[in-house]
């Protein structure tokens, strides 16, 4: 059965590490952001293809 997804709520800069690559400070509060549910995309065991065009692209995968 399809999982449906209404809403996605991303912590950022939560990886001390991650944030110190970036250059990024870390932030004493989290830092919560939003994402359109169209971003995503579902692999199903399959590759992700990326566009070359669009610039730098920090993603961020997990399995479920």
């Amino acid at each position: 059965m399809p999982v449906l997804i209404k809403n996605i709520v991303c912590v950022g800069r939560n990886y001390a590490q991650h944030a110190q690559e970036l250059n990024n400070g870390i932030p004493q509060a989290p830092l919560l952001f939003t994402k359109p549910t169209h971003s995503l995309a579902e692999a199903n065991g399959k590759e992700i293809i990326f566009p070359g065009d669009r610039g730098q692209i920090q993603d961020e995968a997990d399995d479920f």
